[in-house]
């Protein structure tokens, strides 16, 4: 509902009630399932889009009770409403900080160890600082290989998230075109197996790194960095996707602005990362798991809370605005 004398854009509609009906419940009216379900009758979608004007907004068949008791109703919902959004609030916090205790709890656990009492050294890595004195230092040239081995068009093309890492299966075509960098030429995709670290060049800045499940091909638009030994991939990957390591690659990124930047082979390779011992990183992955499956069962709890609310509000609304709730009596707002 506008408050003030304003302008829109063309792609916007302007709805003007009439004296009868308020418009504070036109806008829960609007909002409700049922107005929703006249819409998808009448919208006119040529693009894919649904698309309403005002003459097919006007043709939306709706209830019309008497005008002090739209207003009752709107306070009613106004209240109701505003008491779910907290809670919808509340739990959308709840995730908010839980995603980053993980993170915090991650970084702490893969750069510093489990054990509080540990003697520690410095590591002669900046963005690194202490770390415990029986780990050692290397670069990752040191653990890492490059390499750029052909694809074919019988691998399934994969992909590097932000928050998932590595892709273990091949996407659909349409995924393919929003996520990954594409060539015509299949021959340049490069191919992977398990184990091996890849990076995307141009958002190596903002943690794009996984460790490989399963053999496929990438776009060359990826760094494929594969152990030299029995390197732990996926501790290294933990490292590199802790909030110091992302700014430190950031730094070694070259570019104009943040979305041109590109981390190269050449850059990468000098990072050098922690080494603990192989049975400690096995009980450091073992503690990330566990910590990660916490967190995700509790995220998902948050979540399935966040749906059965917002059901909750819609029911609500469409409940108010058909009758169906009498609110007469509930509300000091039912004046004329």
């Amino acid at each position: 509902i506008a408050a003030m004398r304003c302008c829109y854009s063309n792609f916007m509609q302007r709805i003007r009630t009439a004296p009868s009906f308020r418009p504070e419940l036109a806008w829960y009216v609007l909002n409700s399932d049922l107005a929703r379900r006249q819409f998808d009758l009448l919208s006119n979608s040529t693009t894919g889009l649904a698309n309403l004007n005002g003459t097919l907004i006007g043709q939306l068949i709706v209830a019309s009770p008497p005008r002090a008791e739209q207003r009752a109703i709107a306070a009613f919902l106004d209240r109701e409403t505003a008491k779910i959004d907290a809670l919808i609030a509340e739990q959308e916090k709840l995730i908010e900080l839980l995603a980053e205790k993980r993170q915090a709890v991650i970084s702490h656990a893969v750069t510093k160890g489990l054990d509080p009492a540990a003697p520690m050294k410095p590591s002669g890595v900046e963005w690194l600082g202490d770390v415990p004195e029986h780990w050692d230092i290397a670069r990752l040239a040191g653990l890492f290989r490059d390499v750029a081995e052909e694809g074919n068009d019988g691998l399934q093309i994969l992909s590097v998230s932000i928050h998932d890492g590595v892709s273990d299966k091949e996407m659909s075509e349409s995924e393919l075109d929003r996520k990954v960098t594409r060539s015509e030429d299949r021959s340049k995709y490069v191919k992977v197996q398990p184990g091996d670290l890849v990076y995307n060049m141009m958002r190596a800045w903002q943690g794009a790194f996984g460790t490989v499940q399963t053999i496929g091909m990438v776009s060359p638009a990826y760094v494929v960095a594969r152990p030299k030994s029995h390197a732990p991939t996926e501790f290294f990957e933990r490292v590199l996707r802790t909030p110091n390591a992302v700014e430190q690659m950031r730094r070694y990124s070259q570019g104009v602005t943040d979305f041109r930047l590109r981390l190269y082979w050449d850059e990468f390779k000098n990072l050098r990362v922690p080494c603990p011992p192989a049975a400690e990183i096995t009980a450091l992955l073992d503690h990330v798991c566990q910590i990660e499956r916490t967190a995700s069962s509790i995220e998902h709890e948050a979540q399935q809370l966040i749906v059965l609310l917002q059901e909750r509000r819609s029911a609500l609304i469409s409940a108010a605005v058909t009758g169906q709730i009498d609110v007469r009596n509930t509300s000091p707002e039912l004046v004329a």
